[in-house]
């Protein structure tokens, strides 16, 4: 069992209300993502735990370009998520509209706060040590298991509280293995394995350890 520990810290000017929409939105998307990588189950709290990872909900601590990134603190799987940076905190999602059964525009979405920490939750889940390489691609590259990442810019909604949260894609493990059959996401943002979407990203690991991008 893996326990996340969630702080808000008072920099962040998230109100109470709208942290605890997060929580809840995070406690639906998590088992989405154990489920697909036949994980452990986790429990996700406000609560200070012994030896549980830590996601810090700050604008404090922000990399350049980065809305949030995760590392390892002195050996705890550690997540910050930047409000300011994330620019919303539910995200903005639009439901297609449709006249009798022919859709004029598609679903569309717009990224936030809950966002940026469910793609950090993601990706420390199934990485937490940031060292997780894939088998090799048609090129005999091993790709860094960032599993948002690779499907970045495909989410989806959910919904607690009566507000629509926009939650990151994820990949599959069979995603990062030639010759597998689909599903590569939650959501079918791809058709084949190492395959990106038009905003996904990548690096693998070079001769000699360095990351190169995809």
């Amino acid at each position: 069992m893996t326990t996340i520990q969630l702080i808000n810290h008072p920099d962040s000017g998230i109100s109470a209300q709208n942290f605890a929409t997060i929580e809840a939105a995070l406690k639906l998307f998590a088992p989405m993502v154990t489920t697909a990588w036949n994980l452990p189950p986790v429990t996700i709290t406000t609560d200070p735990v012994a030896g549980a990872w830590v996601m810090h909900i700050t604008n404090q601590n922000q990399q350049v370009g980065a809305a949030g990134y995760h590392n390892v603190a002195n050996g705890i799987p550690t997540a910050y998520c930047s409000p300011n940076a994330s620019y919303r905190v539910f995200g903005n999602y639009y439901p297609a509209f449709s006249i009798r059964g022919k859709v004029l525009t598609p679903e569309r979405f717009s990224p936030g706060l809950v966002t940026t920490i469910a793609h950090e939750m993601a990706e420390m889940l199934c990485d937490p040590a940031i060292n997780t390489v894939s088998a090799v691609d048609s090129n005999g590259h091993q790709w860094l298991v960032e599993v948002c990442d690779h499907v970045f810019g495909s989410y989806f909604p959910i919904t607690v509280f009566n507000t629509a949260c926009v939650m990151p894609d994820v990949t599959t493990p069979n995603f990062y293995k030639l010759g597998s059959k689909a599903p590569y996401s939650l959501h079918n943002a791809v058709s084949a394995p190492f395959t990106l979407t038009p905003q996904g990203y990548a690096y693998y690991k070079g001769a000699n350890g360095q990351l190169i991008k995809v």
